[in-house]
């Protein structure tokens, strides 16, 4: 019995020993929740001694990066007024293991050098989403140059898309220029589209779009659905009607050899770069034919569109497009008008004035709808005709770069009336 009393007694002199331990470590209150814990128990970013405990962490990185969808980049110390962004180590100690797993897919995304879209472990399911090739995910905010890297490179697998599965022909512009030096561009055309009885040009808007893109940012973000001319092409092609691509976005180019400039805003330094870089545009050269939008268009108009065979035209035009669509009509008119049945204008910033010829106006308020960004249902009246100087109804979205992609339908109704009437 008395050496089990005297295990007792040393039992409770170790726990003792232990509670004091305890009261006698530095108690420290998490930043967040303001509950107070062993020093030890805090964890603290690599760059500031704000600290909080391991659950606040993982909340807050679940929110922000899993939830919210921030680029791991822009996540800082969550204390009000740090600013201190995360290491690599913060990461790995402070988020929770599916918040870690999915860093670690996104970080797969940023490769050391990029030369071509597969780097990027991203790819397109059979439903036109782009998806992480680790996790699956959809795509996960980097930084504006891991944007725009990829963006250019989903830009060659459309347009390869336009080739291999529309049997599209790309054809590089200027015509008959030899000299090595000379930027080009391209453009697009369905097979036999010079020969058919019916052609459609498709004018894109502006910014980094290029052949077979209405929206970049939908491309990546949302679907190859919405975001390219797929859908039209289907359409076309079921009516055995040809197309044209326009690029007019695409007005500048450089030497051979001058990319060298821009070999670094490819690889993963650029990628993490937190600071603002500009591009060096000091060897851009202009595209001869191609200097501007709407020279472009005109250039396209006058050797390939007036030249084919197609006694009847249609021009369906988003944005910026639907101002190429009007120069072409002050430039062309007398060529276009009589061959054009009819121009369907998504969301276009295009405008007719009282300067405009009188036969341009006639025909745009007669031969031409503007399906507008707007909360009411799709082909619902919308604003008066104003500058757009043609009827404007819903595109059944109310963000601009949605349009083209919302009203695919009802533009083609309008534009299987249009031929149906023209023919009678």
């Amino acid at each position: 019995m008395e050496g089990e009393h005297n295990k007792a007694e040393a039992a409770q002199k170790v726990e003792e020993e232990q509670r004091a331990g305890e009261e006698e470590q530095p108690q420290r209150e998490c930043a967040v929740c303001l509950e107070k814990f062993g020093a030890d128990a805090l964890l603290s970013s690599h760059a500031c001694d704000h600290a909080l405990c391991k659950t606040c962490w993982e909340k807050y990185l679940a929110t922000e990066f899993d939830e919210k969808r921030k680029g791991f980049l822009d996540i800082v110390c969550p204390y009000p007024k740090c600013g201190q962004r995360l290491s690599d180590e913060d990461w790995r100690k402070c988020a929770s293991a599916k918040t870690l797993e999915n860093y670690e897919a996104v970080w797969k995304t940023v490769p050391e050098k990029a030369t071509c879209f597969q780097d990027f472990n991203y790819a397109y399911d059979d439903h036109g989403v782009l998806r992480n090739t680790i996790n699956g995910d959809k795509f996960h905010w980097v930084n504006q140059m891991h944007y725009d890297a990829l963006g250019d490179f989903i830009v060659e697998h459309i347009q390869n898309l336009l080739k291999k599965e529309h049997n599209m022909e790309e054809v590089i512009l200027p015509l008959d220029v030899d000299n090595p030096d000379v930027p080009r561009t391209n453009i697009f055309l369905t097979p036999g589209a010079l020969q058919a009885e019916k052609l459609i040009l498709l004018i894109q808007g502006s910014g980094a779009v290029r052949p077979g893109q209405w929206a970049r940012a939908l491309c990546i973000n949302d679907s190859l659905e919405v975001g390219t001319i797929f859908p039209y092409l289907r359409k076309c092609a079921e009516r055995g009607w040809g197309v044209v691509v326009f690029n007019p976005n695409q007005n500048a180019g450089t030497k051979p050899g001058a990319d060298d400039d821009e070999a670094w805003f490819k690889t993963r330094e650029a990628f993490l770069s937190t600071a603002k870089v500009m591009r060096p545009i000091k060897h851009l050269i202009k595209i001869p034919g191609s200097e501007t939008p709407s020279k472009h268009t005109t250039y396209v108009w006058d050797h390939f569109c007036a030249k084919a065979a197609a006694s009847r035209v249609a021009i369906i035009a988003h944005s910026a497009g639907g101002i190429c669509t009007m120069d072409l009509l002050r430039e062309r008119g007398e060529e276009v008008m009589p061959r054009c049945v009819g121009v369907a204008f998504t969301d276009s910033v295009h405008w007719v004035s009282g300067r405009d010829p009188v036969p341009v106006r006639q025909f745009i308020k007669k031969n031409a709808v503007n399906w507008v960004k707007s909360n009411k249902p799709l082909d619902a009246p919308e604003r008066g005709s104003g500058e757009d100087g043609c009827p404007c109804v819903s595109a059944g979205h109310p963000k601009h770069e949605w349009t083209s992609g919302c009203c695919v339908e009802s533009v083609f109704k309008f534009l299987d009336d249009k031929f149906e009437a023209a023919q009678q």
